[in-house]
């Protein structure tokens, strides 16, 4: 695996992550490390997409299939709804419009 520098997890739970799967398992690593990077930033972005991969060495596009089907994940597109640049007026339209196409996120804090 490379260097987890870019990744917001710290380096000892990655140890501690990586001790609970056999070598050759890399993949099984995608899930507990996409919900450890929302819980540390309240959501996954690129870079944290970009940065698992090439730590686990795996395509970037397995952990988008993760991401797009596992409801229970944010992406950052998401995140723009609590940013100033959406209009006040807009907040909720923008915030239905994320609740329709992942209707579990509506149930989040």
């Amino acid at each position: 695996m490379t260097d987890s520098a870019t990744l917001p997890i710290p380096a000892e739970e990655l140890a501690t992550l990586r001790a609970c799967y056999p070598a050759g398992f890399e993949s099984s690593l995608v899930m507990p490390c996409l919900r450890r990077i929302q819980e540390l930033r309240g959501h996954v972005d690129d870079a944290d997409i970009e940065a698992l991969a090439s730590y686990l060495r795996v395509p970037r596009v397995q952990i988008e299939e993760v991401l797009s089907f596992y409801t229970q994940y944010r992406r950052e597109a998401e995140r723009s709804v609590e940013r100033s640049q959406v209009p006040p007026r807009m907040r909720s339209v923008v915030r239905s419009y994320f609740d329709r196409i992942n209707p579990d996120a509506a149930k989040k804090p």
